[in-house]
């Protein structure tokens, strides 16, 4: 296999997976234009920081890489989608669980000033003013 030019990691990893067999065939030439089309291809440049780079230590080389910016996965958006839906469903059910005790609490609160009003004891001797012993 010719010798891959270093640079990116992310597309050296790519060009590591062509099987031997098929990258014995291939001329400096078309290895750079692989290189090429998955360096136009890769997400480099979409970040507003897209840093990368490689720490080449005694034993071992470390792959660092930072990047920030907008997410613009389809995934994630998609994710972000269901989980307004979601929300507004349990906002929309909380909002509809206090109307409910809401109203509950005003029939109730009715139908004691009407009892009040019609002087109806529900249970004989026991009421306001009417506590047992007094």
């Amino acid at each position: 296999m010719p010798e891959m030019p270093s640079g990116d990691p992310y597309i050296e990893n790519i060009l590591e997976q062509v099987p031997p067999k098929v990258a014995r065939t291939l001329t400096r030439d078309q290895w750079e234009g692989f290189r090429a089309a998955l360096k136009a291809a890769h997400l480099t440049g979409r970040h507003f920081v897209d840093i990368r780079f490689i720490l080449p230590l005694y034993l071992t080389r470390i792959y660092c890489i930072l990047i920030f910016g907008k997410d613009t996965r389809e995934r994630v958006e998609h994710v972000l989608i269901e989980r307004r839906k979601r929300m507004g469903m349990l906002i929309g059910a909380a909002v509809l669980a206090t109307g409910f005790l809401f109203l509950l609490t005003v029939i109730l609160l009715v139908l004691y000033i009407l009892r009040i009003a019609a002087e109806m004891d529900l249970v004989p001797g026991f009421g306001p003013g009417q506590w047992p012993g007094q």
